[in-house]
């Protein structure tokens, strides 16, 4: 991303000093439209400092400041709020003036105490209340925020405008933040400075660059940074022209040199423990996404652990000139819990994907390949053409010609596409990024029938149901008297290793002699330990029954506790792969179960998706019910 560029969709929160308040020209109101002209979400954070200390002094109330905080009376308290309140209205009304829809906003932080003893009645922010705000938002206004935070004992409590500002930010879990002060950004030789780190702030001041009123207003900008907004700039009332901000980037590092292809979340993890993850700031969180279905063992395994760690001490890499006994051990116990007789090992699924289809055109000598709609099978070129979504495919056409993409469990469309042209059909036994949809005992058996009748190879893509995910090694052992050709598998298969595998009949091994696949980091010996170490585990009948108990637990609990809720239309899934489908986009209540200690996934813009460790205690899904159940039913449609 360039240096002030903003993403469609991105929520821009502007924060307005107390003393810019007075001054807002024509150009900050401007900046706005076009923000919102071109998609943007906005939401306005205000302060009001000067006003505040004019109205205490009126009441021979002195301003103290203690670290750059106002002492705040239990009296002061009184004041702040009315002020506020009152500046708040006033600054709507200027707004809406200006043809910007805009509403104001109360107390939408839950807040604790900072220090009472030392600041009076000042408070940090510990939540945002996001569905107030999104229900704003979804109206075409703007909310416009006053620092106001309440306890869980209804006290009200003055919280630093720049602090608010980083929470909110923080929560809405926004790309930008944006300080508006009466200077373009950081001047240095009357240029304005495209980005300035703590550090470089911190010498700026030293070296007497940064001087006077610009001190505080940097200060005020690392504050929201240090609250956990994403991105902070320093911009003028204009910030907004030509699709880019204008202003001063300031960041706790040099900009990324990675490229932006996820969308992150901001939590900064320090370890993993079990089925938790610990923020770099003390949080817990327990974790439903385990990495998206692979540390299927929970965080940090001492089985696997140990077996990483004594491979270790024999050799890391060898490459695939060698025979590597590990290799032979974990397909001996892959094949051996799949209808298979044969493993290529790989790094990932997609690779593992990308393997099973030249295998299936090369061994059929055909060309054409079914799949299905809403499946997801990669990101390299060929399994992103096997994929059925046009999201994956926009922006890198023309993709490969001849794959077909069918509706999922529908028996009719699949008869009538299939022939003898057709060399592979690639199914998802539970569509995992297409929103949790289970494929059907009876339309699988069907499949597999006219793949036998056509001489087509029947490929099931289990890189996220396998290895124990549904209660079964494999998903498709679910369906009676199912025997793919072709089994991909990977993510849980060695618990955060990098390691895929394709699994095939011995039949196959005529089209894949030496020379016609390859992988230089397949089957690397330290993720093969971790392999065989997590499958010793997952593959034990006894373990596999607890994982089918906890998926009935659990899906049992949601139907008991979430199912009534009106938005929601289904509890879906298989063993410990689970969707909660909505009415509603979740991608909000996914940041309102951060906020309650949760990680979970969506499946689509209408599923939530949970993926707990395979380890889950009934405790620990007992905690999730509860944090799911109250998110939910306090959600705001």
């Amino acid at each position: 991303m360039r240096e002030g560029d903003l993403l469609m969709q991105d929520i821009v929160v502007v924060k307005c000093g107390g003393s810019i308040l007075r001054e807002l020209s024509h150009h900050f109101f401007d900046s706005l439209l076009a923000l919102q002209a071109n998609g943007y979400q906005v939401v306005l954070v205000h302060g009001g400092g000067p006003d505040i200390s004019a109205k205490l002094a009126a009441h021979h109330i002195p301003s103290t400041f203690v670290d750059g905080l106002r002492y705040t009376s239990n009296q002061a308290m009184q004041i702040v709020n009315d002020m506020l309140l009152q500046l708040n209205e006033q600054f709507v009304r200027k707004l809406n003036a200006e043809n910007v829809a805009a509403c104001g906003v109360g107390t939408v932080l839950q807040a604790a105490f900072k220090n009472k003893e030392k600041y009076g009645y000042v408070g940090e922010a510990t939540a945002t209340d996001v569905n107030a705000i999104r229900i704003i938002l979804n109206d075409k206004h703007i909310p416009v925020i006053v620092p106001l935070g309440m306890t869980e004992n209804g006290e009200l409590l003055n919280i630093n405008a720049d602090s608010a500002a980083g929470a909110i930010a923080r929560d809405l879990q926004a790309r930008h933040l944006l300080f508006v002060t009466d200077v373009p950004g950081i001047l240095v030789n009357r240029n304005v400075l495209k980005e300035a780190t703590k550090d470089h702030i911190e010498q700026l001041i030293e070296n007497g660059t940064i001087y006077g009123g610009m001190i505080p207003k940097v200060k005020s900008a690392l504050t929201c940074l240090e609250h956990g907004a994403n991105q902070v700039m320093i911009v003028a009332e204009n910030f907004y022209e030509g699709n880019t901000v204008k202003g001063t980037k300031i960041v706790e590092k040099k900009t990324s040199h990675l490229f932006p292809t996820y969308a992150r979340w901001s939590l900064h993890i320090e370890y993993g423990e079990g089925s938790y993850l610990y923020s770099k700031d003390g949080k817990k969180y327990l974790d439903f996404v385990s990495g998206i279905a692979v540390c299927n063992l929970g965080h940090r395994h001492h089985a696997v652990e140990s077996a990483v760690s004594e491979q270790m001490q024999k050799y890391w890499h060898l490459s695939n000139l060698f025979p590597i006994s590990l290799q032979e051990e974990v397909a001996e116990i892959l094949t051996s819990h799949s209808d298979t007789d044969l493993a290529f090992f790989c790094n990932s699924g997609a690779e593992a994907n990308e393997a099973a289809i030249k295998l299936a055109r090369k061994y059929t000598k055909r060309h054409k390949i079914i799949t299905f709609e809403k499946s997801f099978h990669g990101r390299t070129f060929a399994t992103m053409s096997a994929t059925g979504q046009a999201k994956i495919h926009d922006g890198y056409g023309p993709l490969l010609p001849e794959f077909v993409y069918l509706p999922l469990n529908d028996s009719d469309a699949l008869e009538a596409t299939m022939n003898t042209e057709v060399a592979a059909v690639m199914v998802e036994i539970v569509q995992g990024e297409g929103g949790v949809v289970v494929a059907q005992d009876e339309f699988l058996q069907k499949l597999a029938a006219l793949c036998q009748q056509n001489g087509t190879l029947l490929i099931v893509d289990e890189v996220q149901t396998g290895i124990g995910r549904t209660g079964t090694a494999f998903a498709y052992q679910h369906v009676p008297h199912l025997s793919p050709d072709i089994i991909t598998s990977a993510k849980g298969i060695a618990n955060g290793l990098p390691l895929g595998v394709m699994l095939g009949k011995m039949n196959l091994a005529e089209a894949f002699g030496p020379g016609s696949h390859g992988s230089t980091f397949g089957g690397n010996p330290l993720s093969l330990a971790a392999a065989k170490a997590s499958l010793e585990i997952i593959f034990n009948d006894a373990f596999l029954q607890t994982v089918s108990e906890k998926g009935c637990y659990l899906r049992d609990e949601l139907k008991k506790h979430v199912y009534t809720i009106p938005f929601v239309k289904d509890i879906r899934g298989k063993g410990l792969m689970i969707g909660i489908a909505c009415e509603v986009d979740v991608s909000s209540v996914i940041v309102e179960l951060q906020q309650q200690g949760l990680l979970a996934l969506t499946a689509g813009p209408n599923v939530i998706r949970l993926l707990p460790p395979l380890t889950i205690s009934q405790q620990e899904m007992d905690e999730a019910v509860t944090i799911i159940t109250d998110v939910l039913n306090n959600y705001c449609v």
